[in-house]
């Protein structure tokens, strides 16, 4: 089978998609199939293209994990602004067109385009026409709906056109494959038939896992304390990835703030994006917490080696809970105990599978609570990690996943039958793991949500 996959971001960006179309399209081709992604110019998170890239041409190909990969140039630059990700969509969308003619990729049986850059999918879709091949259509965000609640778009005329050109989409998609159940849901309450959804959830990769135990053989999250001055004792309490409004990230913030007295914990926000600046405006002077560039992709799991507890944060909106959050996984990927700040399909994931602890969003006093139970029993928050990533790795295996995927993608390719369907929630698929709560205060009703 020839598959193109179409998506806006791609490896070696560090986001969702990237790390969910590059595993699939490592197991596909593993699998047996031809693998072909057409992407943009990497430039995420900070908007500009990356050094590798520069002055090698507006068109170009390279390979990574034996997948080719088609590069085209797109109009991009710091600001996120609502007019700035349009450009950068439309661009795109339009050298996917342009540059056609220079496309050696085998022709595609299906062409598989994700979410949320809608310009970019409705050009997968004339690439599909076009070649006479299957049109799967993505959702990883509740779109548009999230990114009005966020602000990145607003009532108008072009929040019109775009809805009209995802409702087209949705209709002549020969299939739609959500992320989460929640999203599948959205999409039938839209008026889209179920039968023409499924559901294929985010996963985590076992080299990931391999990747951060090797890591931890190696000692370097210890030679990175090093690098970085943070004693031996000193408890790190990390989140790593974009510093975007989704994150909220300012309830870490206020967190850190709350416990600027406890000299042996330190707060560490890795990563790039554009509400970063105004993070550090609002931390000036905090001596507990530290904001650290995005590291080159072969030191990321030195640095959750390193890290004690690992948060995930999300902005208090309805999108966000409909969806689970990339950096999740790869904190239980590194075996890392983790305080989820979220609700929705995470939260309860969470709860019922009693593998972290989980506070409401943007509740920066209940954070503060969650985060003290970890640092200060160090034993009990290691095993909370080490039944996270075995849960992970039981109930998200990427290997299964991927496969799973490819064959709905086969059905869809030879019309022996409607989509599969939705995937079973992770407690039908494996055990729950024992839970073990730290030592210390019992929570109360309102505090953190995890094992009972």
């Amino acid at each position: 089978m020839k598959i193109w996959v179409v998506s806006q971001f791609y490896k070696p960006e560090p986001s969702a998609p990237s790390a969910r179309l590059g595993s699939l399209a490592k197991a596909w081709k593993k699998l047996g199939a031809d693998v072909s992604v057409l992407t943009a110019l990497p430039n995420h998170p900070t908007g500009y293209v990356y050094e590798a890239y520069q002055g090698k041409g507006s068109y170009q190909t390279d390979e990574i994990d034996g997948v080719k990969i088609y590069r085209h140039w797109l109009s991009c630059g710091p600001e996120k602004t609502a007019k700035r990700r349009l450009k950068a969509q439309a661009t795109f969308a339009l050298n996917l067109l342009k540059n056609l003619f220079k496309t050696d990729a085998p022709k595609p049986d299906v062409v598989i385009a994700s979410s949320p850059s809608i310009l970019p999918v409705l050009s997968a879709w004339i690439l599909a026409r076009r070649y006479g091949a299957k049109f799967v259509f993505e959702i990883r965000e509740s779109w548009p709906g999230l990114f009005v609640e966020l602000g990145r778009l607003k009532d108008g005329k072009a929040l019109e056109y775009l809805m009209k050109v995802e409702m087209f989409l949705y209709k002549r998609a020969d299939a739609i494959v959500t992320v989460t159940p929640n999203l599948a849901k959205d999409l039938v309450n839209r008026g889209i038939p179920k039968e023409k959804i499924s559901v294929v959830m985010n996963g985590v990769d076992k080299e990931d896992v391999a990747a951060a135990a090797a890591a931890n053989k190696a000692d370097r999250g210890s030679r990175l304390r090093t690098e970085l001055q943070i004693g031996p004792m000193t408890q790190v309490v990390m989140y790593y990835g974009d510093h975007d409004i989704s994150q909220a990230l300012g309830q870490v913030v206020d967190t850190a703030k709350m416990m600027v007295s406890r000299g042996d914990v330190l707060f560490l926000l890795v990563g790039e994006g554009p509400d970063k600046e105004r993070l550090r405006n609002i931390a000036r002077g905090m001596p507990n917490l530290q904001f650290i560039q995005l590291p080159e992709d072969d030191k990321k799991w030195a640095y959750y080696d390193m890290a004690d507890v690992c948060l995930v944060p999300q902005k208090n909106v309805q999108g966000l809970k409909k969806v689970m959050p990339s950096k999740l996984f790869e904190a239980m990927a590194a075996g890392k105990p983790v305080v989820a700040a979220a609700d929705g399909i995470t939260a309860s994931t969470l709860t019922d599978a009693r593998v972290a602890l989980v506070v409401p969003p943007e509740n920066s006093e209940k954070l503060a609570y969650a985060v003290l139970r970890l640092v200060d029993n160090p034993d009990k928050a290691k095993l909370l990690g080490r039944k996270g990533q075995q849960w992970l790795v039981q109930s998200y295996d990427f290997d299964r996943l991927s496969e799973k995927y490819l064959n709905l993608l086969k059905r869809i390719v030879s019309g022996e039958a409607a989509p599969q369907q939705p995937e079973p929630t992770p407690q039908q698929v494996a055990p729950q793991a024992p839970a073990e709560q730290p030592q210390g205060e019992q929570p109360k009703p309102e505090q953190p949500q995890d094992a009972k």
